[in-house]
């Protein structure tokens, strides 16, 4: 059964801590978690293996790791090529900034929850912004992996998280490969709903076989609206390609 993308990494950190080395008890340890396949205490396991690491070797494995396919393909050349003011990503690799950089010719502007001052003023004037939520591997110290990293760059960040209530608030969100399950996003949306007592735009989340019973939870505590779809019948790309663009034909007759 193959791993979610959580234990997979922490699984590669492991590997890439006992190959360069440790006292012969910690090495003894992680090797057991590996071999017996106790895979799961992902935050202490993160937090010991980048202390152990040290800066360099981290970043070098954040780079190796998380950066594995800098070729973008057609979907993210057709999520870049929609008219938005934003797009908001949890991925740390360079998959969106290169299909933008091709059809653009340009760097688009890139972000992170450090970046607070700058997300406002490219907010205010209107310009579009790339946000890795999720921190950026050129940037490792802005990289979030485990729960401590939430709590000092997103929870513990009361400017970035003022930043992202405005957005849910005046923006309608359109998620896409999503599970929704996230943390950090169910906390800010559901914080910001309850504030506002569910007043706000509504946003919408393109997932396979949603249920009736999780499309009106979703609903009700983040107002989102789900749209379903049977991968079965279709392939994630043609049902996203199709979705995308209904919503740019609404939107050019409300423009016009």
């Amino acid at each position: 059964m193959r791993l979610n993308k959580r234990l997979w990494r922490e699984r590669k950190i492991i590997e890439t801590t006992v190959a360069k080395g440790l006292p012969e008890k910690d090495s003894h340890e992680l090797n057991e978690i590996l071999q017996t396949k106790k895979i799961g205490a992902y935050e202490d396991v993160v937090d010991f293996c980048r202390n152990s690491l040290g800066e360099g070797d981290y970043r070098n494995f954040l780079r190796k790791t998380l950066d594995e396919n800098k070729h973008p393909n057609e979907l993210h050349s057709l999520i870049a090529n929609w008219k938005v003011p934003a797009i908001i990503t949890s991925n740390y690799d360079r998959l969106l900034e290169n299909a933008l950089t091709l059809i653009y010719g340009r760097i688009p502007s890139i972000y992170s929850a450090d970046d607070t001052e700058t997300l406002w003023q490219s907010f205010a004037k209107e310009e579009f912004f790339l946000l890795k939520a999720h921190g950026d591997i050129n940037r490792p110290q802005t990289v979030i992996l485990a729960s401590n990293d939430y709590t000092k760059h997103v929870f513990g960040n009361y400017p970035f998280m003022t930043f992202m209530q405005r957005i849910i608030l005046s923006k309608s969100i359109f998620f896409l490969g999503s599970s929704l399950q996230d943390i950090y996003i169910r906390r800010i949306f559901e914080e910001t709903n309850y504030l506002t007592k569910g007043v706000g735009m509504t946003h919408y989340a393109l997932m396979p076989n949603i249920g009736s019973i999780q499309s009106r939870l979703l609903r009700e505590r983040f107002n989102i609206e789900a749209i379903s779809f049977d991968p079965n019948n279709s392939d994630f790309f043609t049902e996203t390609r199709t979705i995308l663009n209904e919503i740019s034909q609404q939107v050019t007759k409300i423009r016009m």
